[in-house]
């Protein structure tokens, strides 16, 4: 915007021109439904923004990024990877305007569909509760991570546990 769009003195033409060639995809798809003219460039940004901003597609794009969030495996990266995938999906929610309290249950019922059986029993033994809510388990996971040596990996955790909890020296 700042660059192209809202300077004055630059043609329209240019302007299309230029918002060609960064667009890829379906967007640039979009784009090229109207004509590289001063009115072409004024109605496919339009159609863009109509699009894009669109609150019923904003809502179904961080869904659909929520689909896609990895089960985690019983390791500290792999936990943390997805506790950050959660919450990213929450503060894109907050950022595009759809209220993650209302969404609340879709995403703690998809999230404890995600988890395995193994984690989810550190989950609610950490909530003390058997319906933890997104931000208990959340929190849940927090501390999980806290207990895990750095470095190690679940299984690793509870092998050396169980062979005096060292490293050879």
């Amino acid at each position: 915007d700042a660059h192209i769009h809202s300077v004055v003195g630059l043609p329209k033409v240019s302007k299309y021109a230029y918002l060609d060639k960064l667009l890829k995809g379906a967007p640039k798809a979009m784009l090229n439904n109207y004509q590289p003219t001063a009115e072409g460039y004024d109605d496919g940004v339009k159609a863009l923004i109509d699009h894009y901003n669109d609150p019923d597609r904003r809502m179904e794009h961080v869904i659909n990024k929520l689909w896609k969030i990895d089960a985690p495996a019983d390791s500290n990266q792999s936990i943390l990877k997805f506790k950050l995938a959660i919450m990213g999906v929450v503060a894109e929610m907050e950022h595009v305007n759809v209220d993650p309290v209302g969404s609340e249950p879709l995403i703690r019922s998809w999230v404890k569909r995600l988890i395995p059986e193994s984690l989810m029993e550190k989950i609610l033994i950490e909530t003390d509760t058997v319906y933890p809510k997104l931000d208990q388990i959340l929190a849940a996971l927090d501390n999980i991570l806290r207990k895990f040596p750095k470095g190690l990996k679940g299984k690793d955790q509870r092998d050396d546990q169980g062979k005096g909890g060292g490293s050879k020296g």
